[in-house]
């Protein structure tokens, strides 16, 4: 800016005033000066909007860094990279800072050799983990696989919520269709009363019938408008079935959203978490991850399990016909088939890993027989 003032004011001093002053205005010589001049200026142009640039960056750079950077206080985990990476794996409240943990922690499951070797030999440390849900473990690989585990059944039991909550919406569904069908009665009875008391009135809905009721006129368009079930005639019923299933396919598409709003660190967790038990077999060499594989095994048939009942009873409203596939979008199921298959994956590569071992591996029937299952379905 400084330039530029000076500039302006070299140049109105020469080509502006003193033209004036000693009457060049208009003739070859002031053409002259103002053409060699003009290098010059385009020079100072060029300065001053590199100098420009070079601000906006610098003051763009502090605005990130003041409003989208987190300063992450190192001083209790100076030089630990394990206590590092737990507390990035800890981070609920930040989810990109978290889902970058998971996906380093997915890099040294898969690519590097050393960290994991570090991973399975950290264990008696003299500092433990700050984390008072996992009673403060002194081992990486406790406290990794806890966390990892954890997000799985995270993943389980939100299913398994939603899915009570759609047995819950049938339940209230089914009490309001009965409490529908003896308000009718009560009104048809109503109804044939006046009539017989009073032949010549016309007789309506009155606010004493079952109109003062606001779910009578919900279960009234289900009955009526039901793309099936429905007793309107069948233009009828497409008209509205066309008007209501956007607002059920939205809904359904936000309950499955979030269910599955930790998508992609749930895929980082579980891939890890298997890479690291079945690497374990040939690299931890203190058997660490041994009193461990029956945890895996059951935390991830779980959610195997969880997520198929999911898959075959998504979170519909009572306008469903009976078949989510044919009604709803396909990318609304997108997500839970997507986490299926990287579970199945995960077991068939620990399965493979410790197939001459699994007799020391120690589960309930329901997992031995969903994982028998799992395996014949792959033969």
């Amino acid at each position: 800016m400084i330039l530029w003032f000076i500039k302006l004011f070299i140049w109105n001093t020469i080509y502006e005033w003193l033209p004036n002053l000693i009457f060049l205005h208009n003739t070859s010589v002031y053409y002259w000066m103002r053409a060699s001049w003009f290098d010059v200026q385009l020079f100072n142009r060029t300065v001053v909007s590199a100098i420009f640039t070079v601000m906006c960056w610098s003051v763009i750079d502090f605005l990130i860094e003041h409003f989208f950077t987190r300063i992450h206080f190192t001083i209790s985990v100076y030089m630990d990279p394990h206590a590092i990476l737990v507390d990035g794996l800890h981070s609920y409240q930040q989810p990109y800072y978290q889902q970058l943990a998971f996906l380093e922690l997915w890099h040294i499951a898969k690519f590097d050799q050393h960290r994991r070797s570090a991973i399975y030999a950290d264990f008696n440390r003299k500092r433990a983990f700050n984390c008072v849900k996992h009673n403060n473990p002194t081992s990486a690989w406790t406290e990794i696989s806890r966390s990892c585990m954890d997000l799985i059944l995270g993943l389980a039991s939100s299913a398994q919520n939603e899915i009570k909550k759609q047995q819950a919406r049938k339940l209230l569904l089914k009490k309001k269709y009965e409490k529908f069908r003896n308000m009718e009665k009560n009104a048809l009875k109503e109804k044939e009363r006046k009539i017989v008391g009073y032949k010549d009135l016309e007789v309506k809905m009155t606010a004493e019938t079952m109109t003062k009721d606001h779910d009578y006129w919900g279960m009234k368009l289900l009955e009526w408008f039901h793309p099936v079930t429905g007793n309107r005639p069948y233009f009828m019923r497409k008209i509205y079935y066309y008007s209501a299933v956007p607002l059920l396919k939205r809904s359904i598409e936000r309950r499955t959203k979030n269910v599955f709003k930790d998508l992609y660190i749930t895929i980082y967790a579980i891939q890890a978490l298997t890479a690291l038990t079945v690497k374990s077999l040939n690299e931890d060499k203190h058997g660490i991850v041994q009193c461990d594989i029956s945890n895996v095994f059951e935390s991830i048939l779980d959610c195997l399990m969880s997520l198929d009942q999911y898959s075959k009873e998504p979170p519909l409203d009572e306008w469903d016909v009976g078949d989510p596939f044919t009604f709803t979008y396909s990318s609304v199921l997108s997500d839970p088939l997507i986490v299926i298959n990287v579970l199945k994956d995960a077991l068939f590569d620990l399965t493979k890993a410790f197939y001459p071992h699994m007799d020391y591996v120690k589960l309930s029937s329901i997992h031995y027989d969903r994982l028998n299952k799992l395996l014949n379905e792959g033969l």
